[in-house]
């Protein structure tokens, strides 16, 4: 499997003659920790999911990530002037080209997606369709969008804030085993991982930006209990899985 980073400036040759290529460049090269697609891509070579499926969702999945950064980071939403130690993209260009370099991410997230389809057949295929169609429901009006819906508006059901976070997280732990048709036990398990993860890296992240943060400890320790089991679980069928339970361990506590 390539490096995170070699996919994503691969990606790039999408945006090649396209007027938005550099703002789009700014944004998705600016650095951050990748956790997404490197989660996808470790529980993805512990599965053996086919490669150039992976890779496909890995760029549609980061992507997809950027675009909901650009786009918080507007006036309209959160108003930041800096991301990753630089400044946001409408700061550096113009409001406009942020809401259209956002547009052209998402929009080329699921032409990534139906492109590569187009090259498949059969079981794959079938399995394909239904990874991607997981990430982009998990990024769309009852997912992601329902969680920055909330955080805009806090009168809304709190209960639905760390959809915000939570969801990009279940997708990118689950797409692998939807890849390779993994069992339905399997899948709950890692579905348990990935939305626990979710909520507690959401956590670290409103501490981290001292902000409002929506769960006691209580809500924490069981989060924990819960996730731990799930990957002992998984872990006794796979050994494999220590690789992922140790990279859990330094995104949330290292």
């Amino acid at each position: 499997m390539k490096d995170v980073e070699v996919v994503l400036l691969e990606s790039l040759d999408y945006f090649k003659d396209s007027y938005i290529y550099h703002p789009v460049e700014y944004a998705l090269m600016a650095g951050g920790k990748r956790l997404r697609p490197r989660i996808l891509s470790l529980v993805g070579d512990i599965y053996r999911a086919p490669e150039e499926d992976l890779e496909v969702l890995m760029m549609a999945l980061e992507w997809i990530h950027n675009y909901s950064l650009i786009h918080d980071d507007l006036p309209g939403m959160d108003d930041d002037n800096f991301r990753r130690g630089q400044l946001t993209l409408h700061k550096k260009f113009d409001e406009a080209t942020a809401i259209l370099a956002g547009d052209a991410l998402l929009n080329g997230a699921s032409e990534l997606i139906l492109r590569h389809s187009l090259s498949l057949e059969g079981a794959r295929l079938k399995n394909f369709l239904q990874a991607g169609y997981l990430l982009l429901k998990a990024a769309g009006s009852h997912g992601m969008i329902q969680g920055q819906m909330v955080d805009l508006h806090p009168s809304l059901d709190q209960e639905d804030y760390m959809k915000k976070t939570n969801e990009l997280f279940y997708a990118a732990f689950m797409i692998p085993l939807v890849l390779v048709e993994a069992d339905g036990q399997e899948r709950g398990d890692m579905e348990l991982c990935g939305r626990s993860f979710g909520n507690l890296f959401q956590h670290k992240d409103d501490l981290d930006d001292q902000e409002l943060d929506h769960y006691n400890k209580k809500d924490l320790v069981i989060l924990r209990e819960v996730m731990d089991k799930a990957l002992e679980r998984l872990e006794s069928n796979r050994p494999e899985i220590k690789q992922l339970r140790k990279f859990i361990q330094e995104a949330l506590y290292g």
